[in-house]
Order: C-alpha cells, then structure tokens, then sequence
C-alpha cells in the first residue's frame, strides 16, 4: 500500500518509501515480479503516479524510473528528458486527482507463473479540492501474453466535469495509443484518439461502467517476412547540424513488424550504429553535423 489518505501528486518510486516523493524524482521503481513485453521492450519495474497513471522501467538501468515531464497530469501528450526507455506509460485516468478518506493505493502481483498478473489500484479517489467523486480503477499487467487491462469499478463524479488522458505511451510522443470519450462517443462505445492529447470527457452521467476494461494486446506473430524497402529523405541536402525527416518508400501490413534506425558517417558500406528508441517508420534524426548516410533494419518482433 502506497500513500495516505492526503496523498496529493506522489510519485511511488522507491519500495521503501512508501509515502511518496516529489515529480521530477528517479528511483529504482518496483518489482513487476516477471517481464513483462510493451512495443517489443522488457521492463521489470514499475513506478506509480497518484495522478493515474504508471511508468515502466528496467532494472537494468539505474535508476530505473525517470517522473520529469511537461505535464504531471498529461502522461501520454507530454515531452520528457532522458532515454527513450525511460518513456513508456500506462495511463488509465490521469488527471490532477488526490486521495481522500477512505482512499487507498495499492500494487500487488497475483497468480501463478507463467500467469502471473501485476495490479496496481486506485481505490476513492476523487478530482483536486473536489467532493462528492469516487473514483475506483485498476492497471493490470499480465504475463505471457503482455496484455494490458485498465479496468473500472463504479464509479461516481460531482457535478464538476473532467478530462483525463487514458492509454499507451511509447518512447516518444508520437507513439501513442489513446481512447477519447465524449457524449457520442461514450465510455462503452470510446473511439481511438487521432493524436496524443485526445481526453476522456467525463461529468456525473458520462462515467464508465463497473467493470469497463479497455484492453490492449500485442500483434500476432508475423504473417510473412518483410519486403525490401527504400528510404527515403524530405532533405538530403541540409545546413550544419539541421534535419530531415525520413521514411520508408513503402508501407508494410506484416503484422509484428518492427523498425531499427541505424546511421553512418563514413560510407555507405561502412559500420552503421543504431539509434534506440526509435521503433516507427518515421524517424527525424537532429543535429546532423557531418555527411551522414542511413538505413533501416525492418524485421518481426514476435516470433511463432
């Protein structure tokens, strides 16, 4: 159990630290108790924000948990600094929402191997300085098939409307998978969001059911190997230290399909290094200082 009942923007980072610690911390995060998979990247350890929302972290890496970003409450439209890996985002009702009495925050990994499943719930929350909202949901990371579950329990909303950011966050802003919700379309009928920032509009009619679970579940294994491709520059000819957005001639609709940037400075049949954290199929490489030539690896993520 993290936080109290006057938990109010907590980051939960650090096992030990059970009452939280300032946006803007890094700590080791907390133990998964499996790995679990997310856009072909493993993470083992966690982080929780009071505001909604979860960090994914290695331990691999220390400190495993970066919370700097724009927007503490915008988890998926929001920049942040540091390594791509540090990026990644479950968010499933984040906003500026604080404890209250009778609130609880907990994490638990229950099951069995190879079923495990990681829960992390918001129990009473309600919206900033608000009352009269019960806000009750749960994150749940599952082993084996890295499904992801945001689920709700009832759930009750003064007459205050809201907005709240609910999705997938990648390594960068532009690698998202949100839901918008609005009077058309309702919670039970969400719509994908069209770019990062697309919010779930919610009032004292317009909530989720109990039990709602929006899902998300890697693609299947590769249909078929990837055809050759070609890339291609908006620029091959720059300034000092500009950029060029490139991208692949063609378009793939193998399924499980990921992407490795790689570039070099000396030939083009010389040894090309990879950019990490870069699995799109458009990649803007910055501050290209000297004649640089590139590629992309294109190949299956998810093996039969």
């Amino acid at each position: 159990v993290f936080g109290t009942t006057s938990t109010d923007d907590e980051v939960f980072i650090t096992p030990t630290i059970t009452t939280g610690q300032g946006i803007g911390s890094t700590g080791p995060g907390m133990a998964i108790g499996f790995n679990f998979v997310l856009d072909g990247v493993t993470f083992d350890r966690i982080g929780i924000s009071a505001n909604g929302f979860i960090y994914l972290g290695q331990s691999v890496n220390v400190p495993s948990i970066f919370t700097s970003m724009s927007n503490q409450f915008n988890p998926i439209s929001s920049t942040a600094p540091g390594n791509p890996i540090t990026q990644y985002k479950v968010s499933a009702f984040a906003l500026d929402i604080q404890a209250q009495n009778g609130s609880e925050l907990r994490m638990e990994t229950i099951g069995t191997t190879p079923n495990r499943v990681m829960v992390v719930q918001w129990l009473n929350y309600r919206k900033y300085n608000n009352t009269g909202d019960a806000f009750n949901f749960q994150i749940r990371l599952n082993e084996t098939t890295n499904q992801i579950d945001v689920i709700y329990g009832s759930c009750t909303n003064n007459t205050t409307a809201g907005l709240a950011e609910i999705g997938l966050r990648g390594n960068n802003p532009n690698d998202f998978n949100n839901r918008f919700v609005n009077a058309l379309n309702t919670w039970n009928s969400s719509a994908p969001g069209n770019n990062n920032s697309v919010k779930a509009n919610f009032n004292n009619s317009l909530l989720p059911n109990n039990g709602l679970d929006f899902n998300w579940s890697p693609p299947p294994p590769c249909s078929s190997v990837a055809g050759t491709n070609t890339v291609l520059a908006s620029l091959t000819t720059i300034c000092p230290n500009g950029t060029s957005t490139l991208s692949l001639a063609n378009s793939y609709t193998n399924s499980g399909i990921y992407y490795t940037w790689q570039a070099c400075t000396t030939t083009s049949n010389g040894t090309y290094l990879s950019y990490t954290g870069n699995n799109v199929n458009i990649f803007i490489p910055s501050n290209i200082g000297t004649s640089t030539w590139f590629r992309c690896v294109v190949g299956c993520l998810y093996s039969t």
